[in-house]
């Protein structure tokens, strides 16, 4: 319970410091817990008045303590006094902020008691300079203050002639030859060495890549000099670029894991350097062993097989270290190393950087390189691991699908997880309801063809296919590829199959779509794909289908892309009869009529169509067929100068 501060007879009072006989029946006993209670609990002294917050603590003493026990007393009092006093003060000054002033100098206030700004602004750039002096020296602050002179005539943006820039960047050149080492670390400096490899001629430039050269790996070490040589390195010579490279050799791995350096040394291998440059950074990579190997060396394949599991194992050390450092996983330098590393170490070395890499798998799609370490984390990694990454591709399926690299990494998921029901779940919705987009893009679209037409020479380049050949080699599923293929090709078939029923404008009109409509439609089967037939010939037979190309407009049986995605259905019908209740072909012949006939014998490529189903093997096609074309038709035909009218009208003569 909480006992009144008010003032009583017997009270020990902090001032006064009188103690007289209290009229108080508590026990002695309880004062430490009084005290406690009332003065040692988080306070907020905002919410008490100011009254209240200037009070002095007061604490009654029992009739029978001796004067000992109430010193003793008084003292515990007086510590948590001090204690309370204190806490108080520190909020106080919290809550003032900035409203601490510094006291300024006399000379500093003028004859209205107001400080006088000027003479303020004067004293603390004065204050500045010396601050620079004691840090730099005499002559570097007064070298530094003629060089950036020079350089702000230099930067200025005006109708300055190149004579009178050249002119500026010698004079520059003059005034820092010889000084480069000793300017370059400093943060304005460095901007002035700078613009003079950007406008300084060709001798200007070699001259400052040889001061660099002297100690190049302090410089790229450094927070502001490592611009210097990332400039030196896009403004100078060949030669000057081999020499600066050169002076690096011996310390690459140390430079690519620094912070400042690391960039650099990414430029220096994805940009300038040549391909034995390469792979020397690549080799020293491979920790202190690469001394030992030859030049030709630039895989771990290559290595000796007495060397192989040394530089293995400090290969697998120095991948560690680097991979800790998220940004370096970005580096073309990195990845490189991680794809010669996966493929030749053991399981269970593959599996510790996985397990590392996992979860920023998707910060390596951004490289050729980077796409096929995760092509390579999925076919060595465990179904664990692939689950984390599927995961991680979870509604960012359109985006790495229509991303040139990202798409492999889609390809190797669906050649590598035997779990095809979470793919269905994860990865496929996502697919399917972007599919337009995805068709129109050319790398989305090569996603569905995957999935429809699996390595299919017709749409996948012979070198593809060969890459993930190899994952089929070392991959960890146990899965028969043909199940899992057919099991994703039923997920997809029949919602594709079902976008082109419903908008076949949108996946007829352009060639490059078209070929995945086709694909679809030779991938799908039943009753649906007999309703997809119907829905495209309806659509073919319109006077109204039309399909712009740039400036001119085509009926879609004229359309070269569409043309041929009929042509090639008319085809199939022959070796796949059996795949709907009725054949594109019969659907086709059926709907035809003497309007639609006499509108696609004025194009040549409808002329062609009629002469493939002419040579159908089905006998009841070419009856129907020719019973719907007349006299007036054929004699139509007989005006016609096109290729097409004339072989079909030879077609229909013979008996």
């Amino acid at each position: 319970m909480k006992r009144s501060l008010s003032a009583e007879p017997g009270v020990v009072s902090k001032k006064t410091k009188n103690f007289s006989k209290p009229d108080v029946s508590k026990n002695t006993s309880n004062k430490k817990k009084e005290v406690k209670q009332k003065f040692g609990q988080k306070q907020s002294p905002g919410r008490n008045t100011e009254k209240e917050n200037n009070k002095e603590p007061e604490v009654g003493v029992a009739n029978n303590q001796n004067p000992a026990k109430i010193k003793k007393n008084v003292k515990v009092i007086k510590n948590v006094n001090k204690k309370f006093e204190k806490k108080e003060k520190n909020l106080k000054t919290k809550k003032m902020g900035k409203k601490v002033f510094v006291e300024l100098p006399s000379k500093l206030i003028g004859k209205d008691g107001k400080p006088e700004w000027n003479k303020v602004k004067t004293e603390k750039k004065k204050l500045r300079e010396d601050r620079k002096v004691r840090r730099t020296g005499q002559d570097q602050y007064q070298l530094s203050v003629k060089a950036k002179s020079i350089w702000e005539k230099l930067r200025r943006r005006t109708d300055e002639s190149t004579t009178k820039k050249e002119a500026l960047v010698n004079d520059l050149f003059m005034l820092l030859k010889g000084q480069i080492p000793n300017v370059v670390p400093s943060h304005d400096l460095a901007r002035v060495v700078q613009w003079m490899l950007k406008l300084g001629s060709p001798t200007i430039r070699t001259a400052i890549c040889e001061e660099l050269c002297a100690n190049t790996t302090f410089y790229l070490q450094s927070k502001y000099s490592r611009f210097c040589v990332s400039r030196a390195l896009r403004y100078g010579s060949k030669a000057d670029r081999n020499h600066l490279m050169e002076s690096c050799n011996g310390h690459f791995l140390k430079l690519f894991s620094h912070t400042f350096s690391g960039p650099v040394v990414e430029l220096m291998y994805s940009t300038f350097a040549s391909a034995a440059q390469r792979g020397q950074i690549h080799r020293e990579m491979y920790g202190e062993m690469h001394v030992l190997l030859q030049p030709e060396v630039t895989t771990i394949a290559g290595v000796p097989d007495d060397m192989r599991p040394a530089i293995l194992a400090s290969t697998k050390t120095n991948l560690t270290k680097l991979l800790e450092k998220k940004h370096l996983l970005k580096t073309t330098l990195l990845q490189t190393v991680l794809n010669d590393f996966l493929p030749s170490c053991s399981q269970q070395d593959c599996n510790d950087i996985l397990e590392i890499i996992q979860d920023d798998i998707l910060d390596l799609l951004n490289t050729k390189e980077g796409s096929r370490v995760a092509c390579q984390a999925v076919w060595h990694g465990t179904n664990k691991m692939k689950k984390v990454i599927v995961k991680k591709l979870k509604g960012k399926v359109k985006e790495i699908s229509t991303s040139e690299n990202g798409h492999v990494l889609l390809l190797a998921l669906f050649d590598s997880i035997d779990d095809t029901v979470l793919l269905k779940k994860a990865l496929i919705p996502e697919l399917l309801e972007e599919a337009e987009e995805m068709a129109k893009n050319e790398w989305g679209r090569k996603v569905i063809l995957y999935l429809v037409a699996h390595r299919d020479s017709s749409y996948f380049h012979p070198q593809q296919t060969e890459i993930f050949s190899k994952g089929d080699a070392i991959s960890t599923r146990k899965k028969d590829p043909a199940v899992r293929e057919q099991e994703l090709l039923e997920a997809v078939s029949e919602p594709l199959l079902q976008k082109i029923k419903d908008n076949p404008a949108t996946w007829l009109g352009n060639s490059s779509v078209a070929m995945v409509s086709l694909a679809i439609m030779k991938s799908g089967k039943g009753r649906l794909l007999h309703q997809v037939f119907s829905g495209v010939v309806a659509y073919m037979l319109d006077p109204a289908s039309m399909v712009e190309v740039g400036q001119r407009k085509f009926h879609i049986v004229e359309h070269s892309a569409s043309h041929l995605v009929f042509k090639k259905l008319i085809q199939l019908d022959q070796s796949s009869p059996d795949r709907a209740p009725e054949t594109f072909s019969a659907v086709l012949v059926s709907k035809l009529t003497e309007e639609s006939l006499n509108h696609i014998m004025q194009f040549n490529r409808g002329c062609f169509l009629l002469v493939l189903l002419f040579e159908s093997q089905n006998q009841t096609i070419r009856r129907v067929l020719r019973s719907k074309i007349t006299e007036t038709m054929k004699a139509f035909l007989q005006q016609q100068e096109t290729t097409g009218a004339k072989i079909l009208l030879k077609k229909l003569n013979e008996k």
